[in-house]
């Protein structure tokens, strides 16, 4: 954990995580495979729906509430995946 812009006297600055740009990038990559013609292969979703849900559990575990968007881009991708994965079993 580091402080967000502290210096050594400021004392009021919050703490927080600093893990670089995971979920950022997890939010383009599901937004590049909801863009992706099909087909694709779906085992390439495994990774940003992973995360999704792991990087999610900060919007929990430290406040960060931005990332419950997370949550719900792994979910939209998730069910995307699954009923896409359905039509091509029934077709």
């Amino acid at each position: 954990m580091t402080r967000w812009g502290a210096t050594p006297s400021d004392r009021s600055r919050v703490m927080g995580p600093t893990f670089g740009v995971p979920c950022p990038t997890t939010f383009l990559t599901i937004g590049w495979l909801f863009a992706a013609d099909a087909p694709w292969p779906k085992v390439v979703a495994l990774v940003p729906i992973g995360w999704a849900f792991v990087g999610g559990s900060a919007a929990v575990l430290f406040g960060v509430r931005a990332d419950l968007m997370l949550w719900v881009a792994g979910i939209a991708l998730t069910a995307s995946v699954l009923v896409s994965a359905g039509q091509h079993v029934h077709a």
